[in-house]
Protein backbone atom coordinates (compact mmCIF):
# COMPACT_ATOMS: atom_id res chain seq x y z
CA UNK A 1 0.00 0.00 0.00
CA UNK A 2 1.26 3.56 -1.13
CA UNK A 3 0.62 6.27 0.87
CA UNK A 4 1.21 9.94 -0.23
CA UNK A 5 0.69 13.55 2.47
CA UNK A 6 0.83 16.73 0.00
CA UNK A 7 0.01 19.98 2.45
CA UNK A 8 -0.70 22.99 -0.13
CA UNK A 9 -0.64 26.46 0.84
CA UNK A 10 -2.89 28.10 -2.30
CA UNK A 11 -3.15 32.16 -2.81
CA UNK A 12 -5.57 33.41 -5.69
CA UNK A 13 -6.61 36.65 -6.58
CA UNK A 14 -9.84 35.95 -8.34
CA UNK A 15 -12.49 38.96 -9.50
CA UNK A 16 -15.66 38.99 -7.54
CA UNK A 17 -18.44 36.91 -9.12
CA UNK A 18 -20.48 39.50 -10.19
CA UNK A 19 -23.84 37.38 -10.41
CA UNK A 20 -25.51 34.64 -8.46
CA UNK A 21 -26.69 31.51 -10.56
CA UNK A 22 -29.64 29.97 -10.11
CA UNK A 23 -30.28 26.07 -10.93
CA UNK A 24 -27.29 24.37 -11.75
CA UNK A 25 -24.47 25.30 -14.59
CA UNK A 26 -21.49 24.39 -16.12
CA UNK A 27 -18.30 26.75 -16.48
CA UNK A 28 -15.85 25.05 -17.89
CA UNK A 29 -15.35 22.05 -16.23
CA UNK A 30 -17.51 22.97 -12.81
CA UNK A 31 -20.71 22.60 -11.85
CA UNK A 32 -22.34 25.26 -9.66
CA UNK A 33 -25.24 26.14 -8.60
CA UNK A 34 -26.32 24.38 -5.45
CA UNK A 35 -27.18 27.41 -3.08
CA UNK A 36 -27.02 27.13 0.60
CA UNK A 37 -28.14 30.34 2.59
CA UNK A 38 -24.55 31.17 3.23
CA UNK A 39 -22.44 29.86 -0.07
CA UNK A 40 -22.11 27.87 -3.21
CA UNK A 41 -21.36 24.49 -3.83
CA UNK A 42 -19.34 23.12 -6.59
CA UNK A 43 -17.64 19.76 -8.47
CA UNK A 44 -14.92 20.24 -11.19
CA UNK A 45 -13.47 17.01 -13.43
CA UNK A 46 -10.17 17.33 -14.56
CA UNK A 47 -8.54 15.18 -17.63
CA UNK A 48 -5.41 15.24 -18.54
CA UNK A 49 -3.56 12.86 -21.66
CA UNK A 50 -0.17 13.44 -22.66
CA UNK A 51 1.14 11.58 -25.69
CA UNK A 52 4.27 9.34 -26.21
CA UNK A 53 7.54 11.96 -25.29
CA UNK A 54 10.91 11.38 -25.97
CA UNK A 55 13.29 12.48 -23.45
CA UNK A 56 15.82 13.90 -25.65
CA UNK A 57 16.70 14.78 -29.26
CA UNK A 58 18.28 11.21 -29.86
CA UNK A 59 14.22 9.21 -29.24
CA UNK A 60 16.15 6.72 -27.61
CA UNK A 61 13.48 4.11 -27.00
CA UNK A 62 15.27 3.35 -23.08
CA UNK A 63 14.25 7.24 -22.48
CA UNK A 64 10.46 7.22 -23.65
CA UNK A 65 7.63 7.78 -21.97
CA UNK A 66 4.52 6.28 -23.17
CA UNK A 67 0.98 8.01 -23.07
CA UNK A 68 -0.38 8.28 -19.94
CA UNK A 69 -3.95 9.94 -18.40
CA UNK A 70 -4.96 11.16 -15.40
CA UNK A 71 -8.46 12.13 -13.95
CA UNK A 72 -9.08 14.35 -10.95
CA UNK A 73 -12.14 15.08 -9.18
CA UNK A 74 -12.89 17.85 -6.41
CA UNK A 75 -15.71 19.09 -4.76
CA UNK A 76 -16.24 22.43 -2.75
CA UNK A 77 -17.87 25.35 -1.12
CA UNK A 78 -17.50 29.04 -1.95
CA UNK A 79 -19.12 31.02 1.35
CA UNK A 80 -20.50 34.38 0.67
CA UNK A 81 -18.41 36.01 3.31
CA UNK A 82 -15.05 35.20 0.64
CA UNK A 83 -13.38 31.99 1.99
CA UNK A 84 -13.79 28.56 0.16
CA UNK A 85 -12.71 24.93 0.91
CA UNK A 86 -12.56 21.83 -1.09
CA UNK A 87 -11.94 18.50 -0.81
CA UNK A 88 -9.99 16.95 -4.03
CA UNK A 89 -9.06 13.65 -5.57
CA UNK A 90 -6.02 13.15 -8.13
CA UNK A 91 -5.03 10.48 -10.28
CA UNK A 92 -8.37 9.02 -9.03
CA UNK A 93 -8.09 5.58 -11.16
CA UNK A 94 -4.59 5.29 -9.30
CA UNK A 95 -2.63 5.02 -13.05
CA UNK A 96 0.77 4.16 -13.08
CA UNK A 97 2.87 5.76 -15.28
CA UNK A 98 6.37 7.60 -15.46
CA UNK A 99 6.08 11.30 -16.21
CA UNK A 100 9.58 11.66 -17.78
CA UNK A 101 12.19 9.78 -19.60
CA UNK A 102 16.26 11.46 -19.85
CA UNK A 103 18.57 10.75 -21.80
CA UNK A 104 21.91 10.33 -20.50
CA UNK A 105 23.27 8.90 -23.17
CA UNK A 106 23.66 7.20 -26.74
CA UNK A 107 21.94 4.50 -27.80
CA UNK A 108 23.93 2.03 -26.82
CA UNK A 109 24.31 3.59 -23.09
CA UNK A 110 27.40 3.86 -23.34
CA UNK A 111 29.34 7.50 -22.96
CA UNK A 112 26.99 9.13 -19.96
CA UNK A 113 29.64 8.89 -17.47
CA UNK A 114 28.09 6.26 -15.41
CA UNK A 115 24.30 7.56 -16.21
CA UNK A 116 22.19 5.44 -18.10
CA UNK A 117 18.95 6.47 -20.49
CA UNK A 118 15.97 5.77 -18.13
CA UNK A 119 12.42 6.50 -16.96
CA UNK A 120 12.54 9.05 -13.97
CA UNK A 121 9.69 10.69 -11.71
CA UNK A 122 7.08 7.99 -11.24
CA UNK A 123 3.41 9.55 -11.29
CA UNK A 124 2.02 10.51 -7.99
CA UNK A 125 -0.66 7.51 -6.32
CA UNK A 126 -4.07 8.36 -5.93
CA UNK A 127 -3.77 11.56 -3.78
CA UNK A 128 -6.26 12.87 -1.36
CA UNK A 129 -6.49 16.49 -0.19
CA UNK A 130 -8.14 19.62 1.17
CA UNK A 131 -7.87 22.77 0.56
CA UNK A 132 -8.69 26.12 2.39
CA UNK A 133 -8.59 29.32 1.33
CA UNK A 134 -9.96 32.69 1.76
CA UNK A 135 -10.26 35.80 -1.24
CA UNK A 136 -9.03 39.27 0.55
CA UNK A 137 -11.03 42.65 -1.57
Amino acid sequence: MRFWCLLSLVFLVVPAQAAQTVGATWYGNELRGHRTASGEMFFTTEYVYRSKMYGGPDNIPDATVDSWDQVAFRLGYRSDSDWWGTFWVENAFDEEYFERGWENADADNQYGYGLFNELVWPARPRSFGVTIGKNWK
